[in-house]
């Protein structure tokens, strides 16, 4: 992953995720405060930028990681979306190839809308997205009705049970949505010939 940032010596310059891994939950805390940039005790601060890769039609909400993310995956293959209190770090270990995408987005529900657009949901299973419980009352509704629109189910599982399935995510994007319980692993289907699935 990749992020822009300005430094007191030069005007621009790109650095990689490991150069600024130190600031990731700072970058959350910063997304909630609303803040679209804050400074680094050094003389590099982030800038959060969107739609800064200049292609038609891509949701604000993306961005080069995630597109990318969203083209490789295959069949079967599972996406969390997580809130900014989930246990990625430990979810993620346990699968190596596991990716992570960091996106200061405060809302899971914009995102998913934006991400199911493009992303077909697996027809040749029941249930191709899953919740925990706890989000019944809060978004439950919303989550279950945008599953139901791409033709599929939403199933609402106990939160140690969710652990389990997403250590099985090809996936992860951390974002700043704080609702108690907001993450939803979505599992990919297939894309016809014709473009549809």
């Amino acid at each position: 992953m990749k992020f822009y940032v300005k430094t007191q010596q030069t005007s621009s310059e790109t650095v990689t995720l490991n150069a600024v891994k130190g600031l990731c939950v700072k970058i959350l805390r910063c997304a909630q405060n609303d803040k679209k940039e804050f400074p680094k005790k050094s003389n590099v601060k982030i800038i959060l930028k969107r739609g800064f890769f200049m292609l038609k039609h891509i949701p604000e909400t993306f961005t080069p990681d995630l597109l990318k993310l969203l083209m490789e995956m295959g069949h079967g293959e599972e996406l969390l979306i997580a809130d900014g209190n989930f246990p990625q770090k430990a979810v993620s270990s346990k699968n190596i190839k596991c990716e992570v995408i960091y996106m200061p987005l405060r809302d899971i529900s914009v995102l998913l809308k934006d991400i199911l657009y493009f992303f077909p949901l697996d027809a040749a299973v029941e249930y191709a997205a899953s919740a925990m419980d706890l989000i019944l009352k809060e978004r439950g509704g919303e989550y279950k009705n945008m599953i139901e629109e791409n033709g599929s189910k939403l199933e609402l599982v106990d939160r140690f049970r969710f652990y389990d399935l997403a250590e099985k995510a090809a996936g992860i994007i951390v974002t700043a949505d704080a609702t108690k319980g907001g993450n939803i692993l979505i599992k990919k289907g297939v894309v016809a010939s014709g473009g549809t699935h």
